[in-house]
């Protein structure tokens, strides 16, 4: 059989608006050195964080786009992702 070229894909998921750098946090492996950053990735969702291996990027998409719209899960974590975006952008 010939060889054929593989192509992959990364799909992403869609996050709200104000939460969209958290995607950029997820990738970037300072998160896995500091404590109060994993802390944040379990405020989302600690039981499927662990289920997912600790991985903020399979938390993020396997997060249903409906649950960020769910008032209390958002609003209970905003005030936290709000100070971790102000200091990694520095705004």
């Amino acid at each position: 059989m010939a060889g054929r070229a593989i192509r992959t894909f990364t799909v992403l998921p869609h996050l709200p608006g104000r939460l969209q750098a958290l995607q950029k946090l997820a990738y970037n492996l300072w998160w896995c050195w500091n404590q109060e950053a994993v802390s944040l990735f379990r405020r989302i969702d600690a039981d499927r964080f662990t289920e997912l291996e600790n991985s903020p990027v399979k938390l993020l998409g396997a997060i249903d786009k409906t649950a960020w719209s769910n008032s209390s899960a958002t609003m209970a974590f905003l005030p936290t992702w709000t100070g971790w975006r102000k200091i990694s952008t520095g705004t």
